[in-house]
């Protein structure tokens, strides 16, 4: 354990977050088993860090998005990996896909960018959480927008309107969906008590 920490400690200095959190969750499941109930909060900073915090907050300023939504976003996507890419080509922290950012560049105002530089990922996918608050302004759904693509999202919730929000997190039909929900919104709820009580 004590090496294995040593290691990440190095991999952050390093800026390798990827690798890092990778070693975070070794640790913690060797000591806790990932019961979050029993960890301190250094150990789940570690499980669930700040990283491109300022990137994150500025852009979630701009947009008023909830920075903890922003970030949990961010892990559960990439695990802080800036170049990651999808097997659907998504792109980097955010994965945001290439025509995804075509489609949302020019109503930011931006015809330069890069998406595997995080801070212009981070831009495209701040600016994208907002812009679904057009469709929902419940968070499950804005993330199954983000995760399965908002036309999706309109016709499931036109077919199941009849079910309670909570029913119909549970009857999307895309299983990937269903647990992409569950898996944001409890790093959602992690980060605002790690870091926005």
């Amino acid at each position: 354990i004590i090496i294995q920490r040593k290691i990440r400690d190095y991999l952050i200095k390093n800026e390798d977050f990827y690798q890092a959190l990778t070693f975070s969750q070794k640790i913690s499941h060797r000591l806790y088993r990932h019961t979050y109930e029993y960890m301190d909060e250094e150990i789940l900073k570690t499980l669930f860090p700040d990283h491109y915090r300022q990137w994150i907050e500025q852009y979630c300023s701009e947009y008023q998005v909830e920075p903890a939504l922003a970030f949990a976003v961010m892990r559960e996507e990439s695990r802080y990996h800036p170049q990651i890419r999808s097997w659907a080509n998504a792109v980097g922290l955010m994965q945001i896909l290439p025509q995804t950012a075509e489609w949302l560049a020019p109503k930011m105002g931006i015809k330069d960018y890069n998406l595997d530089n995080p801070q212009d990922n981070i831009h495209f996918g701040v600016f994208y959480l907002k812009f679904l608050e057009r469709y929902f302004t419940e968070k499950e759904l804005i993330l199954a927008c983000y995760n399965a693509g908002q036309g999706n999202v309109l016709r499931w919730h036109k077919k199941y309107q009849k079910y309670s929000s909570n029913e119909f997190y549970e009857i999307i039909p895309f299983a990937e969906t269903r647990n992409y929900i569950r898996k944001v919104m409890r790093s959602y709820y992690l980060y605002q008590h790690l870091y926005y009580q």
